[in-house]
């Protein structure tokens, strides 16, 4: 609701909204962590919609979404519910964009990185980044 009201009074060029309550799996109970996985589908959808509902952002907006990190491998059986082991799956993402400058039906089957975000969206909001570990989707057409 807030993050709504902001777009439409506001209109800033760029949102950021975090949301934590997938951080449930913490909690161990997979149940909870699936039902906040789709509680988080239905926000962003909403947010989706809300923002092609606006003229200052139809047609000129761009949704990335991401998790905050990956998940551990699943040694114990109850991977999902951490990402303390600090290996490889920890570091490793899924990315959603859509919208301006996203090719429509685009499916990237590259390795994604917690490191690869920052360069990717310095891309979109086409700014300079000092040179990192990180490489940029450049399947995105910014």
């Amino acid at each position: 609701f807030m993050t709504k009201e902001i777009m439409s009074r506001l209109a800033p060029s760029l949102v950021l909204v975090n949301f934590w309550d997938i951080d449930v799996a913490h909690f161990g109970a997979y149940s909870l962590y699936l039902e906040a996985i789709r509680r988080t589908d239905r926000l962003v959808h909403s947010l989706w919609e809300h923002a092609q509902s606006l003229p200052q952002y139809r047609g000129r907006t761009t949704l990335i979404v991401v998790p905050e990190m990956g998940r551990d491998g699943d040694p114990s059986g109850n991977g999902f519910a951490n990402h303390r082991s600090g290996d490889e799956s920890c570091r490793r993402l899924w990315l959603l964009a859509v919208g301006a400058g996203v090719p429509r039906g685009l499916v990237s089957e590259r390795p994604i990185r917690t490191v690869d975000v920052a360069p990717t969206l310095a891309r979109v909001l086409a700014f300079k980044m000092p040179e990192g570990e990180g490489r940029a989707l450049t399947e995105l057409a910014f």
